[in-house]
């Protein structure tokens, strides 16, 4: 994730996965996936990585046009997809 011109606080908690179907599955917070995803603030031009888990049902599909939500503002609106 890297910002433009503005600044974010960023945590795995601020991503959702969203299904082609509208099915909304929060970020789940786990200490067994390395590296993960660590709350931070990104000023314009920095960037982070890390891996964030989903606990989405085995016998859901997630599907073609599914994409990964950043709900990083503080009016709830979005503020990044990612087409996966």
């Amino acid at each position: 994730f890297k910002t433009g011109t503005t600044t974010f606080y960023a945590s795995p908690g601020d991503f959702k996965l969203v299904t082609s179907d509208g099915t909304v599955y929060k970020a789940e917070f786990s200490t067994t996936i390395e590296p993960a995803f660590a709350s931070t603030q990104l000023n314009a031009g920095q960037k982070t990585t890390g891996k964030i888990a989903f606990d989405v049902p085995a016998t859901g599909a997630v599907g073609s046009g599914a994409k990964i939500q950043f709900d990083g503002s503080w009016d709830g609106q979005a503020a990044a997809f990612w087409t996966i």
